[in-house]
Formats: C-alpha cells, structure tokens, sequence
C-alpha cells in the first residue's frame, strides 16, 4: 500500500539534535524511538481537554462521595485501617504525635491528615474529600504520562481512562495511603523522565525527594533503586562522561536520604532503634509467607484481628515464642524468621503460594484485605457507570505495550517499574489496594493501543490490528484463569461487608442497633463460617443483646470449632466469670496460658477472677507478670493495686495506682481505686480529687459517689455528701446502693438542718421494692429511718429480722451493730451516726 506524504512525515526521523529536540517538543508528535522524549508542552487547547479530564474526574468522585454519604451507614463510622489512619491523625493534629517507639507504619500520610484534621478539625468528611482531590490531580499526572511516552492523544486517553477507573474512585474516598502512593509515584516516573531528557542534576535530585517522599508513604518503592540508577546513567547521549552519569546517581540517593533519615532518626531517639521507616516488615512478610496464608488478607494464625489487639498479640505471640521481652526490630525480625522457617521446611509450598500471589496480582476481581471494596463501592448510585476496571485495562495494556509507538527506551522507566513494584506486592501479599499504583502505567499502556487503532484502520493495516486482537484476547482469557474462586471469594466478601456494619451497629446505642448487629454477624457467619473470630463477635452482640444462653453457646462453639484459637478461650473465660462458673473460667484460662505462656491479657483476666475469689497470692502473681509482659496495661496494674488494697497494703498499692493514673488520666477505675488506696491512708482531700475526677468523667459511677460522700462526711462536709448522693440518684434511680446510703445518711446525720426521715423512708422502702430481697444495708436504713418518723415498732422489727439474717449469713460484726441500733429504737430514740 502506497504511503500518504503525511504517512511519510510521521516516519520521517530528524537527523540532528536540534531537530530531535524540536520534534520532540511538538505537540502533536510522537517521541522519537530510541531517544528519551520531551514532556510536551501542549497547546492551549491541548491544556483545556487536560483541564476537562480532571473535571470529570472531580464530577464522577464527588457523585460517588454524595452517595455514599446517602446509603453508606459506615460512611462517617470508619473501620479497620482508616479507622486507624483517622485516629492517628487525630493524635498528630492534638501535639501529640505517634508516640513513643518506632513507627509501625510508614508515617507520611498519617502526618499530611493530621495537618488537614489542624485546619478542620477531625473531620472524616474533609479527608476522603482531599482524597479524592489527589485523585483528580493524579488523573491529569497520568495524562502528563501518557503524553510523554506517546504524545497528546494517548496522554488524553490515559486520563480518561484514570478519571473513570472505578477502583480509583473508590480508593480515593477512603482514608488510605493508596491516593497519596499513586499520587507520588506518578510524579516520580515523570521526573525521572524529564530528569533524562534534560539530564538535569537539578532534576535527578528532585526525583529522589520525590522517591524519598513515596518511600515515608509506602516502602515497596525502594526497591525501585536499581532501575532508578541505572536510568540515571543510561539517560545521558553516548558522549557524556562517567562522572556526569555518576554525578546524577548519586544525586537520586542523595534525595532519597535528604527525605528518609530524618524518619530513621526519629525512630532512633524516641525508640532506641535504627528502624528505616517503619517496623511493621517483618509481619507483613509473615502475613504472605506461613502455611495457612490465603495471600490477600491481612491475618496472623492465632492473632485477633481488631487493630489495637492484632498490635498487640504480633507483640505477645512473639515473646511467647522467644520466652522474653522484645523491641519493635525484634519482634519483626522474629516473623521474618518464622517465614522463612516455613519457606526452607516447604521450598516447593512456598515456590505454588508465590505464583497463586502473582494470579492475585493480575486477578480481574478487587480483592480486599479488610474492607469488602464492591460490597461498599456499589452502595453509591454512581456505580452503574462503574465498568471500566482492571480486566479492561489489564486486557488492552498488554497489546498497546507490545505495539506502542514511541521510545523504547523511555518506556524502561515505566515498566521497570511496574515489574519490580509487582514483585514486592507478590513477595509479601496481593489485596487491590497494593497494586494500585502499577495501574497508571498499564493506563498508558492501554491508552497507546486504542489511541493506534483509527490509523491501522484508515490504513487498513490489519497485521498490526490482528496482533493487537489477539493480544488483548490472550489477555483476557489469562486474566478469567487468575485465582481467587469467584464464587467463594464473592461469597467472604459479602461476609466482610455485613461483618463490618455488624461491628458499627455493635458500638452504637440502642436495642434496635444491637439487634441489627446480631443479624449481620449471623449473616456473615453463614457467609463465611471459617473465619475464627466471626462466631466471637456474633457472641459478643448477642451479649450485648441480653440473649446471655444463646451468647454463651456462641463461645462455647468457638472453643470447639477453634481450640487452638487463644482470644476464643479467653472471650470464653471471660462470659463463664460474669456467669458465676469461676472453676470452669478458670480452666478456660490456664488452657489459652499453655498455648500462650506471655499473654498478657489472660494473666490479667485471671487474676482478676482470682482476686474476686479471695485467692489473693495466685491472683497478684498473675497480675505481676501481666504487668511484667505488658507494663502499660492499665487493667492489670488497677487490679493488682486492689489486690494490695483487700491485704490492708495500701502504702504498696498507692504507686501503682498513682502510675495507672499517670498512663490513662481518663480511666475511671484507675482514679476510683486510687481514690480508695488514699483514703485507706488518711489523704482524705487527695482522695475527694480523685473521686471527684472519676464522676466528672462518667457521673454514672455508683461506687465513686458512695465512696465520695464517705470521704466528704470523714473531713466534716456532710451537706456535700448529700448533695453527690442526690445527683447520683437522679443519674441512677433504680441503684439500690446510692438509694440505701442516701436513706441512712438523711436518717441518721447528727445535723439538724439536713436530716429528712419522710425521704429516707422514701428512698429505703424503693431500694427493698427493687432489691426484691432482703438486704442487709437496704434493712438497716430502713430501720433507721422508720426511727428518725417515730414508726419505732416497725423499726423494732427491722432491726431485728436484720440481726437474724446476719447471724444467719455468719456476719457477726453487723449482727453486733444492729443489735447497738435495736436498742436505741426500743428505747424510743432514733439512731445519730457520729462515727467518721
């Protein structure tokens, strides 16, 4: 077929670097094979189709965030790892930063949150909306890519296609890291491009900031180093000299350091470690590399998996296993071990699990790690338009690849990249979220084979058409063949959806919420049955449902089904307790101690039954090496101190307690036993602070009122202590403790002005009615306060039915008393309580 002039003229290659450089900054011309490509500078008009993809970008995420707002009930409720991102912010946005150790992840994104949470506010609203708004922006950065490697038209189709990817859409709306990570990683590849057109040592300087900063956001990108540096080299014309090219090299690293060190640094002086980035390696190599791995969820055999206790149990299970303490480097350094015991016991396992990963790589389905992504992505009525995906751009990248027109060479940095960034997500493990960032460079590709198809057909240049075809079709049949199994994989991802609304019904108030959050945990108990926890958390919700029998043959049934399963027994132990079957909880927690001799928690959990049990000397050595393994667990540390106090050692209870407080000022249970340790004491006044600090935090605490007012009448204020028991009755009028000692106070205070025996009888005779028992503290201010109206035969008799039932229950010291009282009513004189 005879070739058109125009036809000629595309082909045609300028012969000196003037015109290569002119060819190559023409907008609408392809780069030049074999040479690195300009960045285009593009026409006005070329920008305004530009500026067209990022409106639609923006218009199709923000119809996506309005219905999500509308039908989303999580939407405002964030779970699982944004939950976490939220909170993290909050932290940094307060002063307050990520405390004091190493940071388990990589920090950026959590810092540049906190940041918009200081001008907002802890908005969960403002963070998905400046998601999406990176979004956009990475919409017209992949344009600008595509543009470079394959001129206007490809760069135009690029965006479209990034501006439409639903995955994105989705992605960019949730508080994750992955926004930021395409974001970062797109603008690295068009530096290092622009930085090899110019060979500009400014440029390849500006580069390595830039892979500094997608470092500190996701560290997979170093192992992009070698193709960064050998691109710094090869990028330079054959004349230039070896320090040029080791000049640009270095100049790379040196922007990589001036970003990362500083993190390094920081990890060093707050945790004593020389962590790189962040500590978390080690498990997420685990998560992918162990026997029982399915290669996209982020679960540990044996760990729990809410995040503060999934932190803590990768701690515990380590030093179990070690038999001792560990820092944050050791404990990762001890997962990595624990992979590659299972990878030298099982080569050939271990060879079949890396490859099922790669197949979870290229698999058409959006796999999840903890967040059922189309389950929640359809809620929104946008998401009828959502049809362009990964098969289709997965199918289409393969032949525009293989057929694209422009340089060769240029495309060494994009591919490169895909290929080595693809090796780090199957070498670890394979959700959606993680390949993300690899998925621009396969826009690209895509956009370069449609952006060719007009010409072959004008040409009727079926060759290259038919190669095409047939490349997208293997594509396609190669991407049905990836794992997972489609319908068991849609069968836990619809689990995880109604686990997740399970969970945010669960933590909200209300009989109508609980009762949905049974009905999702069921659902995804019948979904997926094999998941560990699910059966626990329906246990939990029916608990908190008041269904207690049904809730105990839940846990009942999570301890058969999984009894190597540690929080099983535990969760288990802990509903026997609060049944009264102590023996049998007990045999729960010495069975989860021989598999888990350091869990912290089962120590603590014991000793607290124990110390219920009077079995004070088990019960404080438990606690001591609860607290010995986990210093900063405040249950651990109130529950010994109580120990202390029931062994009359208050001295030794009081700096635990003063600690406890000093770790968690808000905990209500740390300042009430404080509160007691000082008034054991005699620091009355010290102990009123306390008291008075637990109520203001949570006025609903019976025990500190009465404990209050008890402090208030030992210094000499009883109109004060009259006053806490009146507020703590109108706050709980059905407690029959706050009901019986406002009863004895009213009757019995020697002060004229405050006694009120009408109220006392009044409030005596509601605690009996709702006791619906006898009582000894209820019938003795009954008595007294029959006394203090003159009714002394009715005080007569309660008294004395209150001395038989003592002597009854073998409580001589109160028969004593009550006999003291008797006597002042048969002698026609009601009871004063001049006692301090």
């Amino acid at each position: 077929m005879r070739k058109t002039d125009r036809h000629r003229r595309e082909q045609r290659q300028p012969k000196d670097p003037t015109d290569v450089r002119r060819a190559a900054e023409s907008p609408n011309a392809a780069p030049v094979r074999d040479q690195v490509p300009s960045i285009p500078r593009l026409t006005g008009q070329q920008q305004v189709w530009y500026a067209v993809i990022v409106l639609v970008a923006l218009a199709v995420r923000a119809a996506y965030l309005w219905g999500q707002y509308r039908n989303n009930p999580v939407f405002e409720h964030p779970r699982m790892d944004p939950l976490v991102h939220h909170e993290w912010a909050q932290q940094i946005a307060s002063g307050a930063g990520m405390g004091d150790r190493p940071y388990l992840r990589a920090p950026l994104y959590y810092y540049l949150l906190g940041m918009l949470y200081q001008l907002t506010g802890p908005s969960v609203l403002a963070g998905r909306i400046a998601g999406c708004l990176l979004g956009s922006a990475s919409c017209y950065l992949i344009a600008r890519l595509g543009a470079s490697l394959g001129g206007f038209r490809v760069g135009l189709v690029s965006g479209l296609i990034a501006a439409a990817y639903w995955p994105a859409v989705y992605f960019d709306a949730e508080l994750l890291t992955v926004s930021l990570e395409v974001f970062l990683d797109v603008s690295l590849l068009l530096a290092l491009l622009s930085a090899g057109r110019r060979c500009s040592p400014g440029l390849f300087l500006a580069a390595g900031i830039l892979w500094g900063l997608s470092a500190i956001t996701r560290p997979n990108v170093l192992a992009f180093a070698p193709a960064i540096w050998c691109w710094a080299w090869i990028s330079f014309p054959k004349p230039a000299g070896v320090l040029r090219r080791l000049r640009a090299v270095v100049l790379t690293g040196l922007g990589l350091a001036v970003v990362v060190l500083p993190v390094t640094l920081r990890n060093y002086l707050v945790g004593g470690e020389a962590v790189l980035i962040a500590s978390s390696g080690g498990v997420n190599f685990f998560i992918g590399n162990n026997a029982e791995s399915n290669g996209y969820l982020a679960e540990v055999p044996g760990v729990r998996p809410t995040w503060n206790e999934w932190v803590e149990d990768i701690q515990t299970v380590a030093e179990s296993r070690s038999g001792r303490s560990l820092n944050d480097g050791e404990v990762s350094d001890f997962w990595y071990g624990r992979s590659f015991e299972w990878i030298r016991s099982a080569p050939g396992a271990w060879v079949k699990h890396l490859v099922y990963k790669l197949g979870l790589f290229w698999s058409p389905v959006e796999i999840p790690n903890n967040q059922p992504i189309w389950f929640l992505a359809r809620l929104a009525e946008v998401s009828v338009i959502f049809w362009v995906g990964f098969p289709l751009v997965s199918g289409l990248a393969l032949g525009g690849v293989v057929l694209a027109r422009g340089s060769s060479k240029a495309w060494f940095v994009p591919a490169s990249f895909l290929l080595i960034y693809m090796v780090t997500v199957v070498a670890f493990f394979c959700p959606a979220r993680f390949r993300l960032p690899v998925v621009p460079v396969l826009m690209v590709a895509a956009a370069s084979g449609l952006c060719q198809l007009p010409a072959w057909l004008r040409r009727r240049d079926f060759k290259p058409l038919l190669t095409y075809a047939g490349l997208c079709a293997g594509s396609v049949v190669a991407l049905a063949l990836t794992p997972p199994d489609r319908a068991a994989f849609r069968a836990r991802a619809e689990a995880e959806g109604h686990q997740l609304f399970g969970m945010h019904f669960a933590a909200a108030d209300g009989g109508a919420d609980q009762q949905r959050a049974v009905e999702s945990f069921r659902e995804a108990l019948r979904l997926d049955p094999q998941r560990e926890h699910r059966r626990l958390l329906l246990a939990d919700a029916l608990l908190a449902n008041n269904e207690i029998q049904a809730a105990g043959e839940q846990f009942a049934r999570a301890v058969t089904e999984h009894p190597d399963y540690v929080p099983a027994r535990v969760q288990y132990g802990v509903y026997l307790a609060g049944q009264a079957q102590p023996t049998e909880a007990v045999e729960q927690y010495q069975a989860a101690l021989a598999q888990q001799p350091r869990h912290a928690p089962t120590h603590q959990h014991l000793g607290r039954l124990l110390t219920d049990l009077n079995q004070t000397a088990a019960a404080e050595q438990h606690l001591r090496e609860a607290l010995a393994i986990r210093p900063d667990l405040i249950e651990a540390r109130c529950n010994l101190g109580i120990v202390l106090l029931r062994r009359g050692q208050a001295a030794e209870a009081l700096p635990l307690l003063t600690r406890a407080v000093e770790q968690a000022p808000t905990n209500t249970a740390a300042l009430q036993n404080l509160g007691a340790a000082q008034a054991r004491l005699g620091m009355l006044e010290e102990a009123i602070g306390s008291f008075t600090r637990a109520l203001q935090i949570n006025p609903g605490l019976s025990e500190a009122s009465q404990n209050l007012s008890r402090a208030l009448r030992k210094v000499g204020r009883p109109a004060e202590a009259i006053q806490v028991l009146h507020r703590a009755r109108q706050t709980a009028p059905g407690d029959i403790r706050i009901l019986s000692a406002l009863s004895w106070m009213l009757a019995t205070t020697p002060d004229d002005a405050l006694r009120d025996g009408r109220q006392a009888v009044e409030f005596a005779q509601q605690a009996a009615a709702i006791a619906g028992r006898p009582y000894l503290e209820i019938m003795e201010s009954l008595a007294a306060a029959y006394a203090e109206v003159g009714r002394y035969d009715e005080a007569i008799a309660m008294a004395a039915k209150a001395v038989e039932f003592a002597r009854a229950a073998g409580r001589e010291g109160s028969a004593v008393r009550f006999e003291s009282h008797l006597q002042h009513y048969e002698q026609q004189r009601p009871y004063r309580d001049v006692s301090p």
